[in-house]
């Protein structure tokens, strides 16, 4: 065999070593890729079931249900503001437990998602609603900026996601009184 033979064979399992190599890397890629968004989904799940525990104060919080001032939260969430915490009754404090939670768990949401262990998408498509109904609620909204910085940083990081939700949020609805015409 001459040396020019020689040379093309050696360049030939060169280039055959760096597509195999090549190949190799974008496969792992994808295996990552496509195990990211399975630990994501699985996460997701997980901070569902976690959520159920919380939907007796969500649905306190919650705009829509209109039990904020119902609920006596906003009552014990003043007093709070108001440095009276001593003036809240039994009912009252286990409110504001439950308050806590749930501010708790929407910032290790934010959390979650700020250092990329969450897709940012799945996160904004499930609990959208509720980050806006915090920072719509301009009594909770001082309470979270005086005790939870974290989350407050959260919310003023993201209130252009707010603003797409709200919009398309706005759209669903004007969805639905359409075919509510229409039948």
């Amino acid at each position: 065999m001459d040396t020019g033979a020689l040379q093309n064979l050696w360049w030939l399992t060169g280039a055959i070593f760096y597509a195999v190599s090549a190949v190799a890397v974008l496969c792992a890629a994808w295996k990552y890729l496509v195990g990211l968004d399975q630990r994501s989904a699985e996460t997701l799940v997980q901070l569902e079931a976690r959520f159920a525990d919380l939907t007796d104060i969500a649905r306190a919080v919650d705009p829509e249900a209109h039990e904020f001032e119902g609920s006596g939260l906003a009552h014990a969430v003043q007093k709070g503001l108001d440095a009276q915490w001593d003036t809240r009754d039994d009912k009252e404090r286990a409110l504001m437990r439950r308050l806590d939670a749930f501010l708790r768990f929407l910032q290790v949401l934010g959390t979650l998602e700020r250092n990329r262990l969450l897709n940012r998408r799945a996160l904004w498509d499930t609990y959208h609603y509720w980050f806006r109904a915090i920072d719509t609620n301009p009594m909770l909204r001082r309470y979270i900026n005086l005790h939870f910085p974290v989350l407050n940083a959260f919310l003023r990081r993201n209130a252009r996601h707010f603003e797409e939700y709200w919009k398309l949020e706005q759209r669903s609805r004007e969805e639905v009184k359409v075919q509510g015409a229409m039948s």
